[in-house]
């Protein structure tokens, strides 16, 4: 835009503000005056001059005076000239637009397109890959895969029972596995989406529940032991009306009774969609047989000390152990440890990345 051709611009040099000298001078000719008068009342020059210095009172102070009003009119002044320019700007720029309604459409459309995408995309982004995991200490958390033929993929329960057995690396490990279910005998029948995990799954997790318990009790986790579940807080409150006592009561599901064990924090849930789960649990006599059976996740939670490069060693020790001993069934089976966070954003990191940098 062209600048208006009656744009006035003052650069300001302290034009309102008075030079030491001037101050000076200035003080000079009061004292002189007050001698005077002195002088001419009878008094000696000398003692004349004394009396008009002490009567003047602190001249350091003085000088500080003059020169803080000094600065405080400067400012206002400046305020005031700063904003009638504003205001000339801005009626200019207002004109000009008018005189050119497509350009200003266009332009105006641009911009909130392009302003309107970055906040969407950024917000997306920001959720996604920069807001850290909602449990405790996330940079401990991580994922451990099995590798069939170079594809990450899910293990079985007899490797996932070895590596906890025999790992230096995690204070504590934990499987999960989907498992849906149907809600009935409380309002309509719903069909709620869930998990089977370990006892101590959201323990290692940092989860700490809203009610109740968040870890499931060593009777239900037994094989053929109790029937437990735990509840996402989003469906204790819109089914049961955030009722405290949902925790010890009884819900059918899929046919069969299940005691409330606890509340889970919305935030927390994981998986993120899961409304309810289960305890995890595998008959003893069928696991030297299981590791054929592929269908397990399984989070850890790294030691003090202990980083992702030296878990992964210490697995792939165990994993190539166990190939050594069970050729048949773990000769091609590997092992990764993937970073939680990494884990969850990997497959959509890139795309995010790109459409940020395109918009």
């Amino acid at each position: 835009m062209p600048p208006r051709p009656d744009a006035k611009r003052v650069f300001r040099l302290g034009l309102f503000r008075r030079s030491a000298a001037a101050v000076e001078e200035e003080f000079a000719f009061h004292l002189d005056m007050r001698a005077n008068e002195l002088v001419a009342l009878g008094w000696e020059p000398e003692a004349a001059r004394l009396e008009a210095r002490r009567q003047f009172g602190d001249l350091d102070e003085a000088r500080n005076y003059c020169k803080r009003e000094d600065e405080q009119r400067e400012r206002r002044t400046m305020r005031s000239e700063y904003m009638e320019e504003l205001v000339q700007d801005a009626g200019f720029a207002v004109r000009t637009l008018r005189r050119a309604p497509g350009f200003t459409i266009v332009a105006a459309l641009t911009l909130a397109i392009g302003i309107g995408a970055n906040t969407a995309i950024f917000s997306v982004v920001r959720g996604i890959l920069l807001r850290p995991l909602p449990f405790s200490d996330p940079s401990r958390l991580v994922m451990v895969a099995s590798i069939y033929h170079g594809e990450r993929d899910t293990s079985s329960p007899a490797n996932v029972y070895d590596w906890r057995a025999q790992n230096h690396s995690f204070t504590s490990m934990a499987v999960l596995h989907g498992h849906s279910a149907v809600l009935t005998g409380s309002g309509d029948p719903e069909e709620l989406s869930g998990a089977d995990v370990s006892g101590d799954f959201f323990s290692i997790l940092g989860v700490t529940a809203l009610e109740g318990n968040a870890v499931f009790a060593p009777e239900d986790t037994a094989w053929q032991g109790t029937k437990s579940v735990l509840v996402n807080e989003s469906l204790w409150r819109t089914r049961f009306g955030s009722d405290a006592k949902l925790v010890g009561s009884l819900l059918t599901l899929d046919g069969n009774r299940y005691r409330v064990a606890g509340i889970i924090p919305a935030a927390a849930a994981w998986p993120a969609k899961a409304m309810i789960w289960f305890p995890y649990t595998y008959d003893p006599a069928e696991l030297p047989n299981s590791r054929d059976a592929v269908y397990l996740k399984t989070v850890a939670r790294l030691r003090p000390g202990a980083t992702v490069a030296s878990a992964q060693a210490d697995l792939g020790a165990i994993a190539a152990r166990l190939a050594r001993q069970d050729p048949s069934e773990d000769a091609n089976v590997g092992v990764e440890v993937v970073p939680m966070h990494e884990w969850i954003t990997g497959s959509i990191r890139l795309p995010l990345l790109v459409l940020l940098g395109g918009v």
